[in-house]
């Protein structure tokens, strides 16, 4: 069995990047995926899809939950409106993307 860890994120361009994380997602373990997708809300929230691209594209899953390592984030508020869940997130992080 392949070694998960191992995977390698990759989307040819920004506007890919969530269908590329979105195919990796079912091979992952829930932990993973958890800590993964809070590092994808905070990086579209603070850099848009180019900022999370740049970051997460060309590296492994393992480099990738390192990352999520880098700051922290917590649930400020959630809830529901009409059938929408929400979830507001505080988190600290990064300031500048990596070029």
């Amino acid at each position: 069995m392949q070694d998960k860890s191992k995977l390698i994120v990759h989307a040819e361009s920004p506007d890919q990047i969530i269908k590329a994380l979105d195919m990796i997602y079912p091979l992952i373990s829930r932990e993973d995926r958890r800590r993964i997708s809070r590092l994808q809300a905070v990086y579209l929230a603070t850099f848009d899809f180019e900022g999370l691209w740049m970051k997460v594209n060309g590296r492994s899953i393992e480099n990738v939950l390192a990352m999520c390592d880098e700051f922290s984030v917590s649930v400020e508020v959630e809830g529901e409106v009409k059938g929408m869940k929400y979830r507001l997130l505080d988190g600290s992080g990064p300031d500048e993307i990596d070029e």
